[in-house]
């Protein structure tokens, strides 16, 4: 068992399709989406959920499968469908699909950064602090940082179990009750992890080159 959360990112995987660790409903849900690489995004988190979790609780990953509340936020639960001693988040955008597994309510969030250009200047996403601090800076800083706060902003509401069922433009996010902090994932891409307690956001992070490569954890 890993004793702090565990952060695992993989590409989405086109050989998840006929993962072990996938269920029928799996299968299922990846055949309604009509993208390609949607549904290798989607199978990929889910196996990779299953072994984020096993690799946590120290349990084999086939005693452990993905549900879902009813506003969206994933949890994992054991073969007879109860809930285990773990909590879930899971991201995936561009190339990366991203997990995290810990013993508190926790958010993950990856973007891919070119393709958050278009809010900028949104009133629907930024504070009014927060639109005119991003305003006074030049164009790639600007991005960078507001790829960076609206991760937090995701990360954070995913972890309180809202998601963007909460609006984002009223979530100050450097003034948030909830701590986190930016991951260093691949390029173009920005991410962060989210969770009531500071401690927590001291991870074990893994980045594997395939959904089936080993987790290797401490």
């Amino acid at each position: 068992m890993i004793d702090r959360t565990l952060v695992l990112w993989c590409p989405p995987d086109p050989t998840a399709r006929g993962h072990r660790l996938l269920t029928a409903g799996d299968r299922e849900r990846a055949d309604c989406f009509r993208l390609t690489v949607d549904a290798d995004r989607y199978l990929t988190a889910r196996v990779l959920a299953r072994r984020a979790g096993a690799a946590w609780l120290g349990i084999d990953a086939t005693d452990v499968r993905v549900d879902v509340e009813s506003e969206g936020r994933p949890f994992l639960v054991d073969g007879a469908g109860l809930p285990l001693a773990a909590h879930l988040s899971i991201t995936h955008a561009g190339d990366l699909v991203g997990v995290a597994v810990a013993a508190l309510p926790v958010g993950l969030d990856v973007q891919d950064v070119p393709a958050l250009a278009h809010v900028l200047d949104s009133d629907l996403v930024w504070t009014a602090t927060e639109l005119a601090d991003l305003a006074r800076l030049a164009p790639t800083p600007r991005l960078t940082t507001a790829a960076a706060w609206w991760t937090a902003k995701e990360a954070v509401l995913k972890s309180l179990g809202r998601g963007l069922l909460e609006r984002p433009e009223e979530l100050e996010i450097r003034s948030s009750d909830v701590s986190w902090r930016s991951l260093e994932v691949a390029p173009g891409h920005a991410a962060a992890l989210a969770t009531a307690e500071a401690e927590a956001l001291v991870a074990t992070e893994r980045r594997l080159a395939g959904i089936n490569r080993p987790i290797r954890p401490d």
